[in-house]
């Protein structure tokens, strides 16, 4: 019996002394909004401290308490924060009863920022970049042609775009279909090329990542296939619009990217969500490893409990930093699940430390990605729920697991 205590006493130890190594740090927890709904697509560094957080906002209180809103409904709202996490600058633009929110942001490497503001007018879909200056003032606007704009890069003086529109098509079952194009056009708004691109064996595509690369751009994002199959798609364009190879990324029954980021050697990483298991269908988070020429050099799939979902992504020197989420240990499906799944992986998709955690986020909670500042510091970004403030942006400081 003596023994057996002993023995008891001694995991107990290990225990805890695990979970003291595998505690993040999660700390500074800030959020921001009012009392609506109130979500950041994307976070980036400002040049020389604090963050760009970028989405939409249906509050007209709180942090939006003192800015014009002329429509409470959905306005475009992105913010910037200085090292301690205050808000030093916000921009706000929208109309009233339409919708309208900032999708995609960059910065420009000179302390300038460029935002593509989404425009949802009478049924028409139009976007515009913004351009802000290094105090989140508006410099100027530039209309993009076509319909959605989803993404953008920057290179040298010019600016590639990238969305879809929809089409009439009698031959889908939902009497449409989505055309992917892109564009380039130099800072003074003036557009040198604009065309759609038709991939072969494709169809109704939602291009809608793009990283820029050696000599071009590499975009991504979900089509169909011939025959329906949905399929998760890479593509590198180059700096005349031209398409240079094509990527179908096929795994069980299918793909959802979710992120991907340049890597050193021209490639790319992508996170995304592999489907499985019968109806309803359960989610693994997936890394594919992509070359310079578009090959995959490796897939690998991440599982917690029945459905994990991988959000963020960051180069480290050991090789990437990923933020997901799972719904192990809860008894929860999607969405806001409330396990933060944080680890890293070395350059051949391999786990080399992680850490799992329950309550790192006050109520329930969905992360949507991980930044650093220009100080190194790492943040999750994410959407925060309760009843007191309703669903706000938030984000927490922390470090990465060792």
């Amino acid at each position: 019996m003596k023994k057996l205590l002993c023995r008891i006493l001694a995991l107990l130890m290990f225990l805890s002394v695990q979970a003291m190594a595998e505690d993040p740090g999660f700390s500074n927890l800030q959020t921001y909004g009012g009392s609506g709904e109130d979500f950041a697509y994307g976070a980036f560094p400002l040049t020389n401290r604090g963050l760009v957080m970028y989405g939409y906002s249906r509050s007209d209180d709180g942090d939006l308490e003192n800015q014009k809103i002329v429509n409470p409904n959905h306005n475009a709202w992105a913010i910037g924060t200085d090292g301690a996490g205050a808000i030093e600058w916000q921009v706000v633009m929208g109309e009233p009863g339409m919708m309208d929110d900032f999708g995609s942001a960059i910065g420009l490497g000179d302390g300038r920022y460029a935002l593509v503001h989404e425009i949802y007018r009478d049924e028409n879909e139009l976007s515009e970049i913004v351009i802000l200056d290094t105090k989140g003032n508006v410099e100027d606007t530039i209309p993009l042609p076509g319909g959605r704009i989803r993404a953008i890069a920057a290179s040298g003086e010019r600016f590639f775009a990238l969305g879809w529109r929809t089409e009439d098509d009698a031959s889908k079952s939902q009497g449409y279909t989505h055309v992917s194009y892109a564009s380039c056009l130099d800072f003074s708004g003036k557009v040198l090329w604009e065309q759609d691109f038709a991939i072969e064996g494709y169809e109704d595509a939602y291009l809608e990542y793009m990283v820029p690369t050696e000599g071009g751009v590499i975009v991504g994002g979900n089509v169909h296939s011939e025959d329906e199959k949905r399929v998760s798609l890479l593509a590198k364009l180059n700096e005349a619009g031209e398409m240079v190879w094509t990527s179908p990324l096929e795994k069980d029954m299918g793909i959802v990217i979710e992120r991907f980021i340049p890597t050193e050697d021209g490639g790319a990483m992508v996170l995304g969500e592999s489907l499985f298991g019968e109806v309803p269908l359960s989610r693994a988070g997936l890394a594919i490893r992509i070359d310079a020429d578009g090959n995959v050099l490796w897939d690998k799939k991440f599982l917690k409990g029945e459905e994990t979902y991988l959000k963020g992504i960051l180069p480290v020197d050991e090789g990437f930093l990923v933020a997901g989420q799972t719904d192990a240990g809860l008894g929860k499906r999607w969405p806001f699940a409330e396990n933060c799944w944080l680890f890293m992986i070395d350059n051949e998709g391999e786990i080399i430390a992680e850490t799992y955690i329950s309550d790192a986020w006050p109520g329930k909670m969905e992360i949507l990605g991980i930044t650093k500042d220009a100080q190194g510091k790492l943040y999750l970004i994410g959407q925060a729920l309760s009843e007191a403030t309703g669903c706000d942006i938030a984000v927490m400081e922390i470090q990465a697991p060792k």
